[in-house]
């Protein structure tokens, strides 16, 4: 709020703390679903070290010859939509590329910059 021109922005009190509480629950679960249903097609993986490179939390590892992925996810998505061939996924739903299109990022240079 601008209370006699200064900005205050409390969030301290009831209200915000139980919004606070139901944004953070949702977010919560939404990022578990996610974690529980990240997949990869392993038969599509061309092991180019994309998402292992990109991926902030280092969640993704490349063992034993294949890309894994554990639980530590935080959903910023970078390894699906900047994967070459497709091969990570979120569900069995996310294959269909007409419906769900991959973002492939804004330029190549960008995309180096983040290798």
């Amino acid at each position: 709020a601008i209370i006699s021109g200064n900005v205050k922005i409390d969030g301290g009190g009831l209200f915000g703390k139980i919004m606070g509480s139901l944004q953070r629950a949702f977010y919560d679960a939404s990022i578990k679903m996610i974690n529980d249903k990240l997949m990869v097609e392993h038969s599509k993986c061309i092991k180019c070290m994309r998402c292992v490179k990109m991926c902030p939390t280092e969640n993704i590892a490349f063992t034993d010859g294949k890309i894994e992925i554990a639980d530590n996810c935080m959903a910023c998505m970078r390894c699906y939509h900047f994967c070459p061939t497709g091969a990570i996924n979120i569900t069995e739903k996310s294959l269909d590329i007409q419906k769900w299109p991959r973002f492939k990022g804004p330029t190549k240079d960008y995309i180096k910059t983040l290798l």
